[in-house]
């Protein structure tokens, strides 16, 4: 196996401060923790613990995964079954939180991009308004100071 596979494996795994849940001990061990609280020692009690495990409610929020036993994995109940239910709703919701900021990071930046043209465009027409008022007053004063001198002439 691809050892940079593993590590990738193990670093989405172990993202977003989230750990791996050893959730299946073996039948012996269940089974003398079953025995030292009362509970049967039975593949029902145990698929009933499993299930009150997995059925945890917002449990995908703070697992990443779940290591399994044997029994579990060839189990053909609810177990596994809400254990899937449970990772693909996790998985789907975070597809769409990804889509979701994606799409308004996209229109923040298409909005910053508009707010920095519109601040360039300001600013050229502000300079084109002051020249053109510059124009309009050089060409006030040149007519002033022609009549000024046309006077002046007159008078002499």
């Amino acid at each position: 196996m691809n050892p940079q596979i593993l590590i990738d494996t193990a670093s989405e795994l172990l993202a977003d401060d989230k750990g791996l849940l050893a959730m299946d001990e073996s039948n012996p061990t269940c089974n003398k923790r079953f025995a030292r609280l009362g509970i049967p020692q039975t593949i029902d009690a145990r698929r009933a613990y499993r299930e009150l495990i997995v059925t945890t409610p917002d449990l995908g929020e703070c697992i990443s995964g779940a290591i399994l036993y044997d029994e579990t994995i060839g189990d053909d109940t609810t177990t596994l079954r809400a254990l899937i239910s449970g990772y693909l709703f996790v998985s789907i919701f975070r597809a769409c939180a990804e889509s979701l900021a994606s799409e308004n990071a996209s229109r923040l930046a298409a909005m910053q991009r508009a707010d920095k043209n519109t601040d360039k465009l300001l600013e050229k027409l502000n300079g084109t308004f002051h020249r053109l008022r510059q124009s309009g007053i050089d060409e006030e004063l040149f007519d002033v100071i022609s009549g000024f001198e046309a006077l002046s002439a007159e008078k002499k």
